[in-house]
């Protein structure tokens, strides 16, 4: 209900840090993102503000 990403804080730096690697090819960008997608997906309960999604 929040908005957030359904991602721990730590995990959605070190993605988002990856994702902006201006030497990451669109394939590598896109398998990324897949995976974000993936975790989301498992996530039931906001990591910030603990409401159920």
């Amino acid at each position: 209900s929040c908005a957030h990403i359904l991602l721990p804080e730590n995990e959605r730096k070190a993605l988002l840090k990856n994702m902006r690697n201006p030497r990451l090819e669109a394939l590598q960008k896109k398998a990324y993102l897949k995976k974000v997608i993936g975790i989301c997906k498992r996530v039931h309960i906001c990591p910030h503000c603990g409401d159920y999604n």
